[in-house]
């Protein structure tokens, strides 16, 4: 018999439930459906509309965290109506705008920037895409004109003396600004100096420091942060260094070890609105910081797949973590400053990188044959058209009894049209289609183990695998 069948035929002819995310899921979705402002936006219950940053910022982040979740008429209602709020109060974005002492607006341009990306990146192929460009140009411009000397960006506009900051930054700030910027793929040189930036506040134990004012070597000489409240800063830090090319998978992976020791501390001070003695961890830290280390887990996965069983471990614990953490209204929070509606769609977002790690799709067949080949497991190819039935057909493999046994198969999913003739050679004509492969085969197009074309429900996928899987059993024996 071939490796990893026993495995297979285990866990799918039981076809085990996995059914705990899912209904996390659908529970924060609602949550925010249910409290999305009559104007198409959300806000803290903190400071309403009157801060520019936090109203443009956790709108962003919801409006990506609606179609992560669902591609259904009424969540795109919902993220379309989101963009007309942020179209709505961009112009606030033209000057200073201060809460508390502090200007939070470089956080809309930021969030704005990495979740509108998010946002298109996951609006469905067969539903037309919201026009973004104005938005996408207000931000731009607004980070532009806002970047300090030094290279970075900052919310504190004066100095504990309360002289007025001419330059310094906040890496925590800095590395999302950045990452907004590469996702677009717009101003190289800006992002080269955010960059160098992030790169001279790493003090002397390798961790980025919380801020500067123009002068590094207070960050190099005495870092008042410690190593556990630096710990999630650094991570996010590293991750998106690591997506900018500027660094390595092993950095990436120590950033990520740190974050993962400390991770209870985090927990300890989830709810607490500022830094809190004796480590300083914030409370705001706590989803922002778990959301990048889903990702971070998700980066290392697609880089070298022989990381699997760590990162299913390591992600399967903070999912759990995550699950007993929301409330029984459907919404996660942890510092007061964000919000309800900004924690749930944080942990809308975990969940959904969450999904991606459990069931990881190749979007190469011959990359894929190559691991099927390496890892004596069966290949499950998946042609789609921009259709509905075709999202459905995906949404299955994530949300059904499905995502569990699929692990035991290595996964495929190519368009059938940019695909044209691997779909003619495998007799495809309309998507979905479904075939199960033998890596093994000179041409595993020619004979596949089964075929399943339309869409179908989940007892009848697993039937067919479940047939597919004997006939792989045979051929071994």
């Amino acid at each position: 018999m071939f490796p990893a069948l026993s495995l297979a035929l285990a866990v799918v002819l039981p076809c085990l439930a996995y059914a705990g995310p899912e209904e996390a899921r659908r529970r924060g979705l609602s949550y925010l459906l249910e409290t999305q402002l009559p104007v198409g936006g959300w806000v803290t219950e903190r400071y309403g509309l009157t801060s520019t940053g936090h109203k443009l910022a956790i709108t962003a982040v919801a409006a990506h965290a609606l179609v992560a979740t669902s591609g259904e008429g009424e969540v795109l209602l919902a993220a379309e109506r989101a963009v007309h709020f942020l179209r709505r109060y961009e112009g606030e974005l033209h000057e200073p705008r201060l809460n508390d002492g502090f200007d939070y607006t470089p956080w809309a341009a930021s969030y704005g920037l990495v979740h509108l990306r998010g946002l298109l990146d996951r609006w469905p192929g067969e539903r037309e895409q919201p026009d973004l460009g104005d938005l996408v140009e207000t931000f731009t411009e607004y980070a532009h004109r806002t970047q300090r000397p030094c290279g970075g960006w900052d919310y504190r506009v004066t100095g504990p003396d309360g002289v007025k900051l001419a330059d310094g930054s906040v890496p925590f700030l800095t590395a999302v600004m950045l990452d907004g910027l590469r996702a677009w793929k717009v101003l190289p040189g800006v992002r080269r100096r955010a960059l160098e930036d992030l790169s001279n506040l790493t003090d002397s134990a390798g961790l980025l420091g919380y801020s500067h004012d123009g002068d590094y070597a207070e960050v190099k000489e005495a870092p008042w942060w410690s190593p556990k409240e630096a710990a999630g800063r650094t991570l996010l830090v590293r991750l998106v260094q690591f997506r900018c090319g500027a660094t390595d998978p092993a950095s990436l992976s120590k950033a990520l070890a740190g974050f993962l020791a400390v991770r209870a501390e985090y927990a300890a001070v989830r709810h607490e609105p500022g830094h809190v003695k004796p480590l300083e961890i914030a409370g705001y830290y706590y989803y922002h910081a778990h959301y990048y280390a889903m990702c971070a887990l998700r980066s290392l996965l697609e880089r070298n797949p022989d990381s699997e069983s760590f990162v299913l471990k390591e992600a399967g614990l903070l999912a759990a973590a995550l699950l007993s953490e929301q409330a029984a209204d459907g919404s996660w929070q942890d510092a007061p400053a964000g919000g309800r509606a900004y924690g749930t769609a944080l942990a809308l977002l975990m969940l959904r990188e969450y999904r991606d790690i459990r069931v990881r799709w190749f979007d190469d067949l011959r990359a894929g044959l190559d691991r099927a080949g390496k890892t004596g497991r069966p290949l499950l190819l998946l042609f789609t058209d921009a259709n509905d039935a075709s999202r459905k057909m995906v949404d299955l493999f994530y949300d059904s009894l499905l995502a569990e046994p699929l692990r035991s198969l290595v996964l495929v999913r190519l368009d059938r049209r940019s695909h044209s003739q691997l779909a003619l050679r495998a007799k495809v004509y309309r998507g979905p289609s479904l075939l199960l492969l033998d890596p093994t085969l000179e041409k595993p197009l020619k004979s596949p183990l089964k075929k399943l074309t339309g869409g179908r429900d989940a007892k009848k996928v697993t039937a067919v695998l479940e047939k597919g899987l004997q006939a792989w059993s045979d051929r071994g024996e």
